[in-house]
């Protein structure tokens, strides 16, 4: 699904791409996908508090 789906935001596969989700299992499998598709710069930021540790920003819900 990401694979059909990140070709219509992101089409230079050297642009860096940020992944995460609720407990950082997805956004790896996510992260694997990409660097399979030949996305060159993929960062996976884990679970999203981990996210939002490390973009500095507070969790709103």
């Amino acid at each position: 699904m990401i694979g059909e789906k990140i070709r219509a935001v992101a089409k230079d596969k050297s642009s860096r791409i940020y992944v995460y989700c609720r407990s950082g299992r997805r956004s790896q499998i996510a992260k694997g996908t990409l660097e399979k598709l030949r996305y060159k710069d993929v960062v996976n930021l884990g679970s999203l508090e981990d996210a939002a540790k490390t973009i500095k920003r507070k969790i709103v819900k």
